[in-house]
């Protein structure tokens, strides 16, 4: 506030001369007496501006605090989401490596049951030599590793040697049916034993006149043609040096598809070669 000039104005309030102030604020006259209540005026006007300075302030830094909280939860939460996933991880891989114990172990246990139980036959050649060492009392059993659902498909087999008197086994059998003793007699495969006997889906016969089967009659060095015929549902098997062929059905029902060949040999000694195909 200042004193005014000579040429005094009235005070905007009471009207007055006498005592005339301008604030230099807003640039009214006031008198004596009303120049204090403006000062009073303005005090409040700026203690309220200050209020709401503070205010303004405060609502401003709230935000970075909630900012600041969720950020640390966030850290929080992916350390402990870490800590998780590498306890679930080291748990997942100590059992996964149990199981691979376990399959192998079960895998070699399984593999020397087939030995001692399918023995005894040595694969020669890479696999087209097949010879029966020590039978005993159990059979060797072969069977190949194609596997046949469509066409027909044919195998010849040479008879290197057999001893006394003929068993050896040539048919085929269901994939999904295990290698296991006597398989040969089950209804899971159809094939030509020794003895003349034929066997169908678990019945055997050695009905020569209907079947036209006479297994005396193979000799050594003797080729035979195992032909599996998947459209007709047939296997046959044709003597080379004779021409003769003998044709069994199969039941789709008992013996499903995909089949793979089957031999067994019974007789130490007894060796059938595969021929490749001309």
């Amino acid at each position: 506030m200042s004193a005014s000039a000579p040429n005094k104005k009235q005070c905007v309030l009471c009207n007055k001369s006498g005592g005339i102030l301008i604030c230099e604020g807003c640039q009214q006259v006031f008198c004596g007496k009303h120049v204090n209540e403006h000062r009073q005026e303005l005090r409040g006007e700026l203690d309220n501006i200050m209020q709401e300075h503070d205010l303004l302030q405060q609502e401003l830094a709230q935000p970075s605090l909630k900012k600041n909280h969720l950020l640390n939860k966030i850290d929080k939460w992916e350390k402990d989401s870490i800590t998780k996933i590498q306890v679930a991880a080291e748990t997942a891989r100590k059992t996964l490596q149990e199981l691979l114990e376990q399959s192998k172990k079960s895998l070699s246990k399984t593999c020397h049951n087939i030995t001692e139980n399918l023995r005894p036959v040595n694969l020669e050649e890479n696999g087209y030599l097949a010879k029966c060492v020590d039978a005993g009392s159990s059979f060797a059993y072969i069977r190949g590793r194609f596997l046949y659902s469509d066409g027909c498909h044919t195998i010849r087999f040479k008879i290197e040697n057999y001893q006394q008197p003929y068993r050896i086994f040539f048919g085929c059998m269901a994939s999904k049916t295990a290698l296991k003793e006597n398989v040969f007699i089950t209804s899971d495969s159809v094939g030509w034993f020794g003895h003349d006997q034929v066997y169908e889906n678990g019945r055997c016969s050695s009905n020569v006149r209907k079947y036209g089967y006479k297994s005396s009659a193979i000799k050594i060095n003797d080729v035979l043609y195992l032909t599996i015929d998947c459209k007709t549902k047939q296997i046959r098997l044709f003597h080379e040096r004779l021409k003769t062929i003998c044709t069994l059905s199969i039941n789709e029902n008992l013996t499903p598809f995909p089949w793979q060949f089957l031999l067994v040999l019974c007789n130490s000694g007894d060796t059938v070669r595969i021929l490749h195909n001309a």
